[in-house]
């Protein structure tokens, strides 16, 4: 489904799913990307009850 998607639709679903994302601080200027590390996805079904 994803692959078929245009990028508008894409969006959409993201939207729908995704709360926020965070990302931290790099421990110095020319590291690699880890995202194990550094990038917090907060999906819908893991927020607070309002």
């Amino acid at each position: 489904m994803w692959e078929r998607c245009e990028t508008r639709q894409r969006r959409e679903l993201l939207s729908a799913a995704v709360v926020c994302v965070w990302v931290t601080k790099a421990d110095g200027q020319g590291r690699r990307f880890d995202a194990a590390k550094r990038l917090r996805i907060v999906w819908v079904e893991e927020r607070p009850a309002e």
